[in-house]
């Protein structure tokens, strides 16, 4: 398989198709890849670890105020926060990364799961949100 790398501040899927849809990017601003998560009506910020909020993958880097595109699913290579293996369950973890979920997780913070073990700190991850 190929390296997939984020182009021109945005990001390249892995596997069409996925849900997409428009919301306003509050504090902090966010950046391609980003997991993300609710923070008000339609205004996602980077999801937080153990996230009960996650929204998807902010689809391109935006500053506050701007509107980001966000996916819902799809196969998606992720920033990985440590060791995750293939067929993990996993959960936001700081700063919108992913991390695998642990052996009994709270179903409502899983986002997906991995689709290869993580490598070069990124991981294939099938979205569930």
């Amino acid at each position: 398989m190929s390296v997939i790398d984020p182009i021109l501040g945005g990001a390249v899927e892995a596997f069409l198709p996925a849900e997409r849809y428009t919301c306003t990017v509050g504090t902090g601003g966010v950046s391609g890849l980003d997991l993300v998560e609710f923070s008000a009506d339609r205004t996602v910020i980077r999801s937080g670890a153990g996230s009960l909020v996650v929204a998807g993958v902010a689809l391109y880097d935006r500053p506050a105020g701007d509107k980001v595109t966000v996916a819902t699913t799809g196969i998606w290579q992720l920033t990985a926060s440590g060791a995750i293996a293939v067929g993990a369950r996993v959960i936001a973890a700081a700063a919108g990364d992913v991390a695998a979920s642990g052996a009994a997780p709270d179903a409502r913070t899983v986002v997906g799961y991995a689709v290869a073990a993580a490598a070069g700190g990124f991981v294939l991850v099938k979205l569930t949100v």
